[in-house]
């Protein structure tokens, strides 16, 4: 339920911002919507609104008969009289969602977006951010500035050997030279083995000129994240010493190596 106060149901199509969505009915809709992606769930919103105080999950929404039609979600920091809107925090692919069968799914993203435009033209607003993956650019509005990037997508094969057939030739000469190394590779199950991970991330963000995040994230994450099959660490030894690994989110079919970190 939200926490404003409606004198009556909205009226089809309209956005509202809500700051206590049902996660039920927004997790249902994350699972639904094509493009969506774990950084849409309430799972990872959750994760940096127990690891950052004054933090909120607040989501704008439009609402039909069924539930939750389409949604923008967005973690927002309080800073005295301040805010920080993140769309999401860390979010490799995020944006609008429009559940899957929507009559208007181009409508409802412009709605979306114009309403996240107008929620953080405020002089409180002191910085916000909005990544979204395969972003439409004539659907945004004009006030919001934007900055084109890239990702590397793979569809994944069935087997190993098919899909490694389509790496490229320095790929494939880079994993003989690992196999050949004596290099092996599994997912972390123990709490040595995450402080492990996390002490190559440390050692990997500095090498790279950034602000490592504290253990206790990573411990969130596998606290919230793996058990539910959102997330998996992974570890690579060379002998008995753990030299390199990577941090993988899963949603609907989809897998991102989020974090990779190794050794110097």
């Amino acid at each position: 339920m939200s926490a404003r106060v409606e004198a009556s149901l909205p009226r089809a199509g309209a956005v509202r911002r809500l700051e206590e969505p049902d996660r039920e009915r927004w997790d249902a809709l994350a699972a639904n919507a094509d493009g969506a992606s774990v950084f849409h769930t309430s799972a990872w919103a959750s994760i940096w609104t127990e690891a950052w105080r004054n933090a909120r999950w607040e989501v704008l929404v439009i609402e039909d008969e069924a539930g939750y039609a389409a949604g923008l979600p967005a973690v927002v920091r309080r800073h005295g009289l301040w805010r920080t809107v993140d769309a999401m925090p860390y979010a490799t692919y995020g944006g609008p969602i429009v559940r899957r069968g929507h009559p208007d799914p181009e409508g409802a993203r412009r709605a979306l977006l114009e309403a996240f435009a107008a929620w953080i033209d405020s002089r409180r607003v002191l910085r916000a951010g909005l990544a979204w993956y395969e972003g439409r650019a004539a659907e945004l509005p004009e006030r919001l500035p934007t900055r084109a990037s890239f990702t590397h997508v793979l569809p994944l094969a069935s087997d190993f050997e098919t899909l490694a057939s389509r790496f490229s030739p320095s790929t494939r000469r880079l994993v003989r030279q690992a196999d050949a190394s004596g290099l092996s590779i599994r997912a972390v199950t123990t709490s040595e083995e995450l402080r492990a991970f996390h002490d190559i991330a440390v050692e990997t963000v500095r090498r790279r000129g950034g602000e490592p995040k504290p253990l206790a994230l990573y411990e969130r994450i596998a606290a919230t994240l793996v058990p539910s099959g959102l997330a998996r660490y992974h570890l690579v030894f060379h002998g008995g010493e753990a030299v390199a690994g990577s941090l993988h989110l899963f949603h609907e079919g989809t897998a991102v190596s989020w974090l990779p970190v190794s050794r110097e």
